[in-house]
């Protein structure tokens, strides 16, 4: 056991780097996208020579260019464009920094034409930088609670144990109550789309079910515990999955017609009857209720 959880600890060590590098890139992505300028550069140079750990995970290549009679060199990811002598591309300006960067795809995306009322997670509000963020702290925690438990062995070291305790017990405390703040937000954002949105009728392209875990199918009856019903709509000419009520589930055929809330600000809809989900609600009574026992038998074992 000991092996394997100093392997971890090493592993996780390991991702703990990756994932603030990957938050660096994310962070200066978001000071060009603040204050950049796009502008068209034509390439005099270019190397294919990997400068980071980073350069093997794409088709990299470091261009060099002339701006304002200036020579700069950035490095840049061939998605789409085969770089070579003489290629044009659009890159982002900093005027602050003086540097030019690929203008950047989100390393943490999600789907834009799927409703966020599916598979609701408040996540999804956040923008890639905080996402980014929150990716390293969490890799970042879990590295700190295996490296706290092999300081645990070493004998004097045994504080270790309560510092990890009490920061355990305040991250759990923490999560239940990002948890609540979650289902609030849910509830905000499904009666916003109700009481805001606009009544609209969309033509039925499809209809699927969301599984909130994995499962092996429905019988057919609603249960909010397991299954959001799904509908892909045509939306002015643009494919939108939205969640409908099971009535409309059962009664939905291609080219149905289907009456909709859509709401401009958020840009997503849902089904005029659909019905707000519960289990996240009653998910997050759980939680409290498993924290209060957790940390009540923690209380009584430090006064014993």
């Amino acid at each position: 056991m000991f092996v394997l959880h100093l392997i971890l600890t090493v592993m996780f060590a390991f991702l703990t780097w990756i994932f603030w590098g990957l938050y660096h890139q994310e962070k200066l992505s978001y000071e060009f996208q603040q204050q950049g300028k796009p502008v068209t550069i034509t390439v005099n140079g270019y190397n294919d020579a990997k400068k980071n750990w980073t350069d093997y995970l794409g088709n990299i290549k470091y261009i060099s260019f002339t701006y304002k009679g200036k020579t700069y060199n950035t490095r840049y990811t061939q998605d789409s464009v085969f770089v070579t002598e003489g290629t044009k591309l659009t890159l982002l300006y900093n005027p602050s920094s003086d540097a030019f960067r690929q203008p950047s795809k989100e390393i943490y995306s999600s789907k834009n034409n799927e409703s966020l009322l599916i598979g609701w997670t408040g996540v999804a509000l956040l923008s890639p930088l905080h996402k980014s963020l929150l990716s390293f702290l969490l890799v970042a925690l879990a590295f700190f609670f295996l490296l706290a438990g092999l300081l645990a062995r070493i004998p004097g070291l045994y504080v270790i144990t309560s510092v990890a305790g009490f920061v355990f017990s305040v991250l759990l405390l923490a999560g239940v109550v990002y948890v609540s703040y979650d289902a609030f937000n849910y509830y905000r954002y499904y009666h916003h789309i109700k009481n805001t949105g606009e009544k609209q009728q969309v033509t039925v392209l499809d209809k699927d079910v969301y599984y909130l875990y994995n499962d092996n199918g429905n019988n057919g009856n609603f249960d909010p515990f397991r299954y959001v019903y799904t509908a892909t709509v045509d939306f002015k000419n643009n494919d939108r999955t939205i969640p409908v009520s099971l009535h409309d589930y059962n009664s939905l055929q291609k080219g149905s017609r289907l009456n909709v809330y859509y709401d401009t600000t958020l840009n997503d809809m849902m089904a005029a009857d659909y019905s707000i989900n519960p289990s996240i609600f009653i998910f997050s009574a759980l939680l409290w209720l498993i924290t209060i026992i957790i940390l009540s038998k923690r209380f009584r074992r430090k006064k014993t």
